[in-house]
């Protein structure tokens, strides 16, 4: 009798352990709730790359871009000697009476640079810049570039003179078309900035080791050329931009040292 009693006993004990297991599982009951697994969180989508800045040129789509950071494919540079009548083409070169070269100024407003010195040990030499068909420097002799369209902007260049050595008269310069189909010879700067010839404003004041913004109106280069027997300058046909000293004095060469950056001439702005 004992034995069925402790029988029982444990057999309810069994029974409320069963009941209080499915209450607290949830069971089958019509009140059981089923707590959700934890969502992850997502993760944040990755920020796109950030747009690379445009690299800056003095040049826009519209100008005629000769020198940045680069010569141009379309012009070459070129020394003229006197004593001996020939022309040298190229992006460097030393000849008995001037050196010419692109260099690395490693400088963040001035790169690559063409730098110049004249020496006039036998004669004068005139440096300038010759349009060419793309690449072809066989070309200098006959390719011309038309700048009629220009003729309400500017030519526009830094320069800077290392050494102004015994030249007092200055760096000049003159389009060509022909010769002696030419533009007046033009007094860009000097360390005085006087000239008797010079238009207002010019020539500047460039004291050595300066760099200068240079602006020169399309204008003036054919406003007058000197001379009454010559040709004038014709835009349609450019095939020379000279930037030297003059070589009337042997002085205003003789061991000059310059250089010349961002050349390019600017169209007029739109109105």
């Amino acid at each position: 009798m004992i034995n069925l009693v402790k029988m029982m006993k444990k057999s309810h004990y069994l029974s409320l352990l069963l009941v209080a297991t499915l209450v607290g599982c949830g069971g089958s009951g019509s009140d059981a709730t089923t707590t959700p697994a934890p969502i992850p969180a997502a993760e944040p989508a990755p920020e796109p790359d950030p747009e690379p800045e445009p690299e800056f040129s003095v040049c826009s789509e519209s100008d005629v871009c000769i020198f940045e950071e680069q010569l141009s494919e379309h012009w070459t540079m070129s020394i003229f000697e006197d004593n001996t009548k020939e022309t040298f083409l190229g992006t460097n070169g030393t000849t008995t009476n001037s050196y010419w070269d692109v260099i690395d100024l490693q400088d963040d407003d001035h790169g690559q640079v063409i730098e110049v010195k004249l020496h006039h040990s036998t004669g004068y030499a005139d440096f300038s810049f010759k349009p060419i068909l793309a690449g072809d420097l066989d070309s200098t002799s006959t390719h011309t570039v038309d700048l009629s369209t220009y003729l309400a902007g500017e030519l526009v260049y830094d320069l800077r003179v290392v050494d102004w050595a015994d030249n007092e008269i200055g760096i000049f310069m003159n389009l060509q078309c022909g010769w002696p189909c030419r533009s007046q010879f033009f007094p860009v700067a000097n360390q005085s900035g006087e000239n008797g010839i010079a238009r207002e404003g010019f020539p500047l004041v460039l004291n050595a080791n300066e760099w200068q913004e240079v602006r020169i109106p399309m204008q003036y280069f054919v406003d007058d050329n000197l001379t009454g027997s010559d040709p004038w300058l014709d835009l349609t046909k450019v095939d020379v931009i000279s930037i030297a000293p003059p070589w009337q004095r042997p002085e205003s060469q003789r061991d000059i040292h310059y250089q010349i950056d961002n050349l390019r001439i600017e169209a007029a702005p739109a109105p």
